[in-house]
């Protein structure tokens, strides 16, 4: 596994997420290789490309003291070369994204009094797909062994 050096910023969404938006290109890239190994077109995210710092449905922190404490902040992290891709559980959704490395996350996670690292670990969402749409018989057998 190769690691890649890029930059982010770190913004707090008036909905309650956290996120260290990134370049778009990053996802841009994977996803045309998850899509040239899997033989099916994948849905990028609906949101630009970030990595999720604080999950806004599940936890408010707004009204917390440090909210926005690192806001605009350029924060360097490392993302992976390996693409991840899992089925969602009861559904016909697979969904793909690269893990990252970033310490500081966790520093802005600690500031607002939450466990330093999240239920899902750091990552860019590169994209899903639905099983049932796509179009390799041969990819959707990898699936029916799990």
């Amino acid at each position: 596994m190769i690691w890649y050096p890029s930059k982010g910023r770190v913004v707090y969404n008036p909905d309650g997420w956290i996120v260290l938006e990134v370049s778009n290109s990053i996802c841009e890239y994977y996803r045309r290789w998850a899509e040239k190994l899997t033989w099916t077109k994948i849905t990028g995210s609906l949101h630009e490309s970030h990595v999720s710092i604080l999950n806004g449905k599940f936890t408010d922190k707004r009204n917390h003291r440090n909210w926005q404490k690192f806001h605009n902040k350029i924060v360097d992290f490392e993302y992976s070369n390996c693409i991840e891709f899992e089925k969602q559980q009861g559904s016909s959704q697979v969904y793909y994204w690269i893990p990252v490395k970033c310490p500081f996350l966790t520093k802005i996670r600690e500031s607002l009094d939450l466990d330093p690292y999240p239920f899902w670990p750091y990552h860019l969402t590169v994209g899903c797909h639905n099983l049932a749409a796509g179009k390799s018989d041969k990819f959707k057998k990898i699936f029916e062994k799990s």
